[in-house]
């Protein structure tokens, strides 16, 4: 059992991925003491709770370099979003603050666990290794369809503000090619209600930028875990990875393919198709691609490289 210092915005809504973490955290056994992210400040009383004994300190983006510095205890930081995208020259002045993130606090860590592959690859200090998000299993399950509703054929959640030119396309297009058969949520809906929406849906399309072979985000798995008739673009690790492969997603190449099997998963011939592909990815994400199992290997990597 370890004693793990876990500081973030605890409590911030949305997906809950640090609640759904302290509750990994928690099920496999350790004791995880929970400290609220100010920023640039930490309560008094929070500091004083710093100076006891832990096995290691986990945080995501916190940004506190002094305090980080004067943490006695390991030191690890698991960053959920894509670090670089040159291929978007809008979103230039984002990747160049994370990356100035990145440079500031790995000297300051003993591990780093990044969702961004492609970064990982980069890394010349060691520390850095790949740790994908996960779906919350305190949510996870097939949803109720909205009584009274027609069936959503095409659904995307996701935000477009902030997200590149690519993105704001892949809606625009999907927008234009069908219509009211097309519905978009930028925010707002998740847990049971998403569940709910996604169970309303025929298919669940996931946009193809920021994307990579080493690079997703963790729509695939919070979709996965409602059971979602899923098309996502190809990655070659998503699709054939052991660690990461989710079988029963359909993957496309570009637009054009996107297109096409969109129309083939909504037509009679699909409608055979979406069920079982549905079931089989559900099953795997309860398997496999939980925060539990993410959390179970952190610690495992923690314990092997830190001989903690």
């Amino acid at each position: 059992m370890m004693r793990i210092l876990y500081i973030a915005k605890h409590g911030s809504g949305g997906n809950d991925d640090e609640g759904s973490i302290a509750f990994a955290l928690g099920k496999l056994g350790h004791e995880v003491v929970k400290v609220q992210e100010f920023g640039d400040r930490l309560p008094l009383e929070d500091l004083k709770r710093m100076d006891q004994e832990f096995s290691f300190c986990l945080f995501h983006k916190w940004s506190n370099f002094d305090f980080i510095k004067r943490l006695k205890c390991p030191k690890a930081f698991w960053y959920f979003d894509l670090v670089d995208w040159p291929q978007d020259p809008t979103l230039s002045s984002r990747c160049e603050a994370r990356k100035r993130w990145m440079a500031e606090v790995t000297p300051l860590v003993d591990l780093g666990f990044c969702t961004d592959g492609d970064w990982v690859e980069r890394d010349q200090s060691g520390k850095l290794l790949v740790l994908r998000q996960g779906a919350d299993e305190r949510v996870v399950g097939f949803g109720e369809p909205w009584k009274g509703y027609t069936p959503i054929d095409v659904l995307f959640i996701g935000g477009i503000k902030g997200c590149g030119v690519q993105r704001e396309s892949f809606v625009r297009e999907l927008q234009a090619r069908y219509g009211h058969r097309f519905t978009h949520f930028s925010s707002g809906v998740y847990g049971r209600a998403l569940a709910n929406a996604v169970a309303t849906s025929k298919v669940v399309v996931c946009p193809d930028s920021p994307v990579t072979d080493r690079y997703w985000s963790n729509r695939v798995y919070v979709m996965g875990g409602f059971g979602a008739c899923l098309l996502h673009p190809y990655c070659s690790y998503l699709s054939s990875n052991y660690s990461s492969c989710l079988p029963g997603v359909y993957f496309y190449r570009d637009r054009e393919d996107m297109y096409r099997q969109l129309d083939l998963l909504l037509s009679e011939e699909g409608i055979n198709d979406r069920k079982p592909a549905s079931e089989i990815v559900l099953e795997q994400v309860k398997q496999n691609h939980l925060y539990r199992h993410r959390c179970e290997e952190l610690v495992r990597v923690v314990k092997e490289r830190l001989k903690i």
